[in-house]
């Protein structure tokens, strides 16, 4: 998920399928069906965490770490870096 969303490599958050390109077909089959719940989880109702960045953040994270239990802290981190991008 680091490698995808360029945490640690980038200035910003983004999807490159170019450096998750040697990743074996399962994998990169995972990282699909997560990129996808990605964007259904990322359209929170604003209105539920007062227009808050900061508590959507939050918000997301909880409901991305309940539904993808195996991604590790760091992968959280990284997608939660996306999402703050993604909506400022």
């Amino acid at each position: 998920m680091l490698q995808l969303i360029g945490k640690g490599r980038s200035a910003t958050p983004g999807e490159s399928w170019v450096a998750v390109e040697s990743v074996p077909d399962a994998v990169h089959r995972d990282l699909e069906e997560m990129m996808h719940d990605y964007r259904t989880q990322s359209q929170i109702d604003w209105a539920s965490v007062d227009n808050d960045l900061i508590r959507g953040m939050d918000l997301f994270k909880q409901s991305f770490s309940r539904l993808h239990p195996e991604l590790d802290p760091s992968a959280l981190d990284a997608l939660e870096w996306k999402f703050s991008w993604d909506w400022r």
